[in-house]
């Protein structure tokens, strides 16, 4: 049977993703993976190693680093990375590097080093790039780490259905006050996730039925391990699934040939709502403005965030699609915001779901090398 045929039996008898949530998987839930460092990461170049593996739109890494002395550094958008059809203003590519910017900090807080960081979004752009922050290292001798940073190996996005354990009223107040360092973080009501179940799909449908957003996501789509192991970057399904499931996904379902049949565009919608109708809670991370400063300090907020669920046990999902700023979306954002009550200038930046899995299974997102990101 070729994949044709295997997608159109697929189509008359079980979802995609019924098939793939009945496939055995190869990770266990116990003990997933982490990323690794050396012990002895103390200097500028390890923190910002480590700070590569924050959270990105679409895993493009782009952020350009300027290293002055062992104690400082510039931070630069790369604009060769960036989402244009789906990210037009650039947006969620700032708060990505507000999340790098967050890790690092994280990082050098805990080897005793604190870090001022200089906001220079405001600055002239760069032909190539934009200028972020400047960030300089001080010693501080006895410096308590902050307790976010033990968590920075074993962070990562949990795309997956979530079991449907509710948080606490006081568990929800604890991650937000350990994350809240700038603008707003609320759960929304329960009352109202079908409500937001129902636009989250309908954005993901939009995001993936419009020709030039979808063929974004493929450019930066890795459809083997090995092109995702060597590039260094992008999406795969192997960061959610690994073993036989991975093996028939791949073989099956995605591929760059295929990426706009009918089948695979309702299969990748299908398996999306999969995901999002088993969802516990909605966290909003809102500002009251929405420029490019607000953009990196929302990113700073959302890492925290995603650290301090990640020690009780949960994982955060973002869905991105209908706070995107292209015209397909514009009726349904408005619709979002109304459902919410916010009202311009005010914008939430990043909107997640948060749960704790019903099973763990995945490599870790690849980052490329340091060496890849510093500018001469």
């Amino acid at each position: 049977m070729d994949r044709r045929d295997f997608l159109q039996f697929c189509g008359h008898t079980l979802p995609l993703s019924f098939l793939l949530a009945n496939l055995p998987a190869c990770t266990s839930t116990a003990s997933p993976p982490l990323r690794e460092w050396p012990a002895s990461s103390q200097s500028l170049p390890d923190f910002l190693r480590i700070a590569t593996s924050a959270p990105n739109p679409h895993n493009t890494q782009a952020w350009l680093v300027k290293i002055h002395d062992k104690q400082s550094f510039t931070l630069f958008l790369d604009l060769s990375r960036v989402l244009r059809a789906t990210d037009p203003i650039l947006r969620q590519v700032h708060i990505g590097l507000g999340c790098f910017l967050e890790v690092f900090q994280l990082a050098a807080g805990a080897q005793s080093f604190a870090c001022s960081i200089e906001d220079l979004t405001a600055e002239a752009p760069l032909k190539d790039r934009l200028p972020i922050a400047k960030v300089r290292l001080e010693n501080m001798t006895g410096l308590s780490p902050d307790p976010l940073s033990s968590g920075i190996a074993a962070r990562r996005t949990h795309r997956g259905p979530y079991q449907s354990e509710v948080l606490s009223d006081d568990l929800q107040k604890q991650l937000i006050d350990a994350a809240e360092i700038y603008g707003s973080i609320k759960f929304v009501a329960n009352e109202q996730n079908q409500a937001l179940n129902d636009i989250a799909i309908e954005a993901t449908r939009i995001e993936t039925m419009t020709k030039r957003t979808h063929e974004e996501t493929r450019q930066w789509f890795r459809f083997s391990e090995e092109e995702h192991r060597l590039k260094g970057d992008g999406l795969s399904i192997f960061t959610g699934m690994t073993g036989f499931k991975a093996w028939v996904a791949s073989k099956f379902f995605i591929s760059a040939k295929d990426w706009f049949e009918p089948s695979a565009l309702e299969a990748t919608i299908d398996h999306f709502r999969e995901a999002v109708l088993h969802t516990p809670h909605h966290v909003m991370f809102t500002t009251d403005r929405s420029t490019a400063s607000d953009w990196l300090n929302i990113g700073r907020s959302y890492l925290r965030f995603q650290l301090a669920a990640l020690r009780e046990g949960y994982y955060l999902h973002p869905l991105s699609q209908v706070l995107q700023e292209y015209p397909e979306m514009r009726t349904l954002q408005e619709k979002f915001n109304s459902l919410l009550e916010v009202k311009a200038p005010a914008k939430i930046q990043m909107w997640a779901r948060i749960g704790r899995p019903q099973s763990i299974d995945g490599i870790l997102s690849p980052r490329r090398p340091l060496e890849k990101i510093l500018l001469s």
